[in-house]
Parts: C-alpha cells; sequence; structure tokens
C-alpha cells in the first residue's frame, strides 16, 4: 500500500497590510487550525471576494491556497486541486516565489492522493527546484517524501529509495523524531519494492523505535499502523507467514487502541487472509517461502543489484525440494 507524506497545513499569511481580507484570513486560520473547515471555507471565500475587488493578487493567491486545503479537508479533493491551480497561476503571474513552491508541493500531495504520480511528479520537481533555491530545507524535506511516494507509485524505487534517505538524513540533523520516523517508514517500503527486504526490515524497526514512547496522537498511530501493515506485506512477501499474521495484527491493535476503527477492519481482514495462506504442512510453509525469495532474487536482479540477487539465488538453490522429514 501506498501511503503518502500528507499536506502539512502550512498556510501562508500575505505580505500586505490590507486590513479587511487580513481580518478575514486570520479567522480562516483561527477555525482552520480548530478543525472548523466550514467556517474557515465561509471566511476565505468572503475574502477572496475582496481580494478580487481589490485587485490584491498576493491575498487572491492565499485565500485560493488556504481554501483548497480546507476543501481537502473536507475531502472535496477535486475542488481543492482546482484552487490550488488557480492559486499556482496566480503566483505565476506576480512572481511570487516564495507562495509558489508550498502550493506546487501542495498539488502534488492532491495529485497523489488522486493517484496521478505524473503530474505530481512534474509539480513537486518544481516545488524541490525552488525550495533549494531559496534555501528552504524543511520544505524541501517534506517535498522529497511527496516526490518518493510519486517515484514509488510509478516503479522507480531507486530514485524514491535516493529521496527517502536524504530526507531521513535531514531530519536527523534537525533532531526531528517523527519525521525521522516518516522517512525510515518510507525508505523501507521502497527498499522492499526493490527487494532489499533486510534493509526495509531495518527501516521499519528503526520508524517504531523512534515513536515507541509516543503514546498520543493519532498522526502517531497512524504512522505505527502503517508500519506495521509494511511489515506485515514484506513478510508475507517473502513467505514468512506466521511474521507477517503477527505484524498484521499488532497493526490492528494499534488501531483498536487509538479507535482508528477503518484501520482496524482492514488490518483484521488482512490477517485472515494470511492466515488462509497457511494450512499448517511443512510442504506449504517451505514452498511459501521458495516462491518468497524467488520474488526477492527477481527484484533484485530488476534493480541491478547482481550480488545480493546471487546470494539469494544461492539460498533458492539450498532449498529442500521437499521438506525434511521430523521426528518421530
Amino acid at each position: 500500500m501506498i501511503l503518502l507524506v500528507l499536506l502539512g497545513g502550512t498556510l501562508a499569511y500575505s505580505q500586505q497590510a490590507a486590513p479587511e481580507p487580513d481580518s478575514y484570513l486570520k479567522k480562516g486560520l483561527d477555525a482552520y487550525a480548530a478543525g472548523d473547515f466550514d467556517t474557515a471555507i465561509r471566511q476565505w471565500t468572503e475574502g477572496l471576494t475582496v481580494a478580487e475587488q481589490t485587485q490584491d493578487d498576493l491575498f487572491l493567491g492565499t485565500f485560493y491556497g488556504n481554501l483548497a486545503l480546507a476543501y481537502r479537508g473536507r475531502g472535496e479533493r477535486t475542488k481543492a486541486i482546482g484552487l490550488l491551480e488557480k492559486a499556482v497561476e496566480v503566483a505565476r503571474r506576480v512572481d511570487d516565489r516564495q507562495g509558489l513552491k508550498t502550493r506546487l508541493n501542495n498539488l502534488g500531495g492532491l495529485y497523489l492522493l488522486e493517484r496521478k504520480p505524473s503530474p505530481a511528479i512534474d509539480v513537486l520537481d518544481q516545488a524541490l527546484r525552488i525550495a533549494r533555491e531559496l534555501d528552504d530545507r524543511e520544505l524541501a524535506a517534506n517535498i522529497r517524501n511527496n516526490l518518493g511516494q510519486a517515484y514509488l507509485l510509478t516503479g522507480e524505487n531507486l530514485r524514491a529509495a535516493a529521496l527517502f534517505q536524504e530526507t531521513l538524513a535531514f531530519a536527523a540533523e534537525q533532531k526531528d523524531a517523527r519525521q525521522q520516523a516518516e522517512s525510515a517508514s518510507h525508505l523501507g517500503a521502497a527498499q522492499a519494492a526493490i527487494g532489499n527486504y533486510a534493509q526495509a526490515l531495518n527501516h521499519f524497526r528503526l520508524a517504531l523505535s523512534l515513536v515507541q514512547d509516543v503514546t498520543s496522537g493519532e498522526e502517531i498511530a497512524r504512522l505505527r499502523i502503517r508500519t506495521y501493515q509494511r511489515m506485515a506485506l514484506l513478510t508475507r512477501d517473502l513467505g514468512d507467514i506466521a511474521a507477517a499474521y503477527t505484524f498484521e495484527k499488532a497493526a490492528a491493535a494499534e488501531a483498536d487502541r487509538t479507535g482508528l476503527a477503518a484501520e482496524r477492519a482492514e488490518s483484521e481482514r488482512q490477517a485472515g487472509e494470511i492466515a488462509a495462506l497457511d494450512d499448517g504442512s511443512p510442504a506449504t510453509r517451505q514452498r511459501l517461502r521458495v516462491e518468497g525469495l524467488i520474488r526477492m532474487r527477481d527484484r533484485l536482479r530488476a534493480h541491478g543489484l547482481d550480488e545480493l540477487a546471487s546470494q539469494v539465488e544461492k539460498r533458492i538453490s539450498e532449498a529442500p525440494s521437499h521438506p525434511r522429514p521430523g521426528p518421530d
């Protein structure tokens, strides 16, 4: 499952001091922070009308961009994309590069949520270039995470892994444990797609260890859940059904503890599917394990990691065709 770095909700203030639109902007920001998207939309829509009447392009772009985030919060992603595209147009017209980099990143994130990686890569590449030129390292890290997710969707796993590795290093430099955990989990997903399962598991464990002492917050709970789910997917793919079942049940338990019903139901469903794969016979378990090793080998070869692929090939050749009989 491809999981994305969600939009950060960073809302830009206009640099001008016109009192009326500024009042609408601030009231909308307060409502947005409280999760009251309807009030935020009402305030920013009224502010947008004032900005249009006064031809204040900086406020106009800000209201378009912020309205997009509010509509995204209500789940209206198509409308949000349309508004962000308008916000980007305004930023380009007035050469507002500060606003443009954030809006392009947000637009790329929305394209990803709609599973449209090609347009996402286009706008995220632009956003990353501007963020680097303006030395906005924090935003650049967020953009790299989004861009890595886009490359995972297109199967460009080595490029995705490089982006996540760079972001992980930046988060460690900033001593940002949450961002480190997020990046480590994403990097694990990329390594799994490449076939480097050992590195993938190491990064998943790192992600969980970084947030092990954090007991509250839905964002952290979702990070734990999706990391457990990714570990389950990896070990299932490798043919280790017992481990896959354990990780999926851990995800379900975390979801149950934090009241995330949909996530709990999905993990329980996946756990049931995994359990059905194991009929308890040594022959089945051996077959699943060998099939998993073959998948690992083929992925490594497809990514040019021939030395690792050869090591896996040796393990395949040494696997018994039939399970050895156990003791009487």
